[in-house]
């Protein structure tokens, strides 16, 4: 028995299987929703937003991230939204972790498994951005499949710049 108890330690330890992916459920336009941890290379709080004028949908401005000056856009304005006043959260993604998306409110982190639900029954405008919902009790979180979004973003910007050089 002493044996087996001192062999314990020299085993390597195996965590523990988790089930589902991580999401962090996030307010947007006043309705609740997903992103997907994996997607994201942070999320920052009370960041200081310097609005630079532009005829980019959605676009607030830039912030300062980690050292990294972000191009931050309006993640309700993608989704179909009005524009939020001030909003308080911007998840960091993209290449390099140039482009930001602005949000409300954290709500909380999610360990589930995404179903095939539609959009949750949320009353957003548009849902090309939503694939699949995440449901956490009696809520359920649509799921904001951010990498197309992204892909939008920088298709934007590219149309933006090639109209400026012109």
């Amino acid at each position: 028995m002493r044996r087996e108890f001192d062999e314990s330690f020299s085993r390597a330890r195996v965590a523990p299987e988790r089930a589902g992916e991580a999401f962090l459920g996030v307010r947007v336009g006043g309705a609740s929703f997903a992103l997907r941890v994996a997607d994201l290379l942070g999320v920052h709080a009370d960041r200081t937003i310097v609005p630079i004028p532009s005829a980019t949908p959605g676009y607030l401005g830039v912030a300062g991230v980690r050292g990294v000056l972000t191009s931050v856009f309006d993640l309700g304005a993608f989704l179909g939204f009005a524009a939020a006043p001030s909003p308080r959260w911007i998840a960091v993604a993209g290449r390099g972790g140039r482009i930001g998306l602005a949000f409300e409110s954290l709500e909380s982190h999610i360990r589930a498994t995404p179903g095939r639900a539609g959009a949750g029954g949320v009353d957003a405008p548009a849902y090309r951005h939503i694939q699949g919902a995440v449901q956490v009790g009696t809520d359920v979180y649509p799921v904001i499949d951010l990498p197309p979004l992204l892909e939008e973003i920088e298709k934007l910007v590219v149309q933006r710049e090639t109209l400026k050089e012109s």
